[in-house]
């Protein structure tokens, strides 16, 4: 992107010259017209005028005219294209975090279970082995939220970052295991800081 914006730069450059050229050779044929001449009559007279150079000019300003006109939209399409890169970076990250927690939880439940075959459900203690990955779940939700208030998500990104996340939170911060996790992890008051602005922010029903 930020190629495509130099040379964006570079070409309103060239275009500026362009037009001043072409700006002081209208100037010339028009004060040697005759004074207020018909508007058909005005544009006749300075086609007629325009010599070789003068066409070659003109064509290189149209040139430079379409040139901007592309580079701009390239800039555009690949302003979205990153966006649309970011978003799918972003959820493979959450899809990643959640699947590795979701083992870990599962496996240390598996055998909680062996070991206890007639009680219900484990404690969050009794499953402490998956409580690592959870942290970095979290972490993971904290960095986003921090992203998301500071402005540092492109647009796309951001408003499918904020509903996964108005959606998610609330299902995390509710699950008996995770709530008390949570808890232990808030060793200051910095800890999941981002998280709760974010919710603030935008209403979303927590307590963290």
């Amino acid at each position: 992107m930020a190629h495509h914006i130099d040379g964006l730069n570079f070409q309103l450059g060239e275009i500026a010259d362009s037009i001043d050229r072409a700006t002081d050779n209208l100037s010339a044929i028009a004060k040697s017209m005759h004074p207020k001449p018909e508007i058909h009559g005005f544009w006749a007279t300075i086609f007629s005028e325009m010599h070789t150079p003068d066409w070659i000019q003109f064509g290189v300003l149209l040139a430079a005219f379409l040139a901007i006109v592309f580079n701009a939209k390239a800039v555009r399409d690949n302003s979205k294209g990153r966006d649309t890169e970011n978003y799918l970076a972003l959820s493979d990250r959450f899809n990643s975090a959640w699947n590795v927690f979701s083992a870990a939880l599962s496996q240390a439940t598996q055998r909680w279970w062996g070991a206890n075959p007639l009680q219900s459900q484990p404690s969050p203690n009794d499953v402490r082995a998956a409580y690592p990955q959870f942290v970095e779940l979290m972490n993971l939700f904290e960095a986003v939220c921090h992203m998301h208030n500071d402005g540092l998500l492109p647009a796309t990104t951001a408003r499918a970052m904020r509903d996964y996340m108005t959606g998610m939170l609330p299902i995390v911060v509710k699950d008996r295991i995770a709530g008390a996790w949570i808890v232990e992890s808030r060793v200051n008051a910095g800890v999941y800081s981002e998280i709760r602005k974010f919710a603030a922010k935008h209403s979303v029903p927590i307590t963290i």
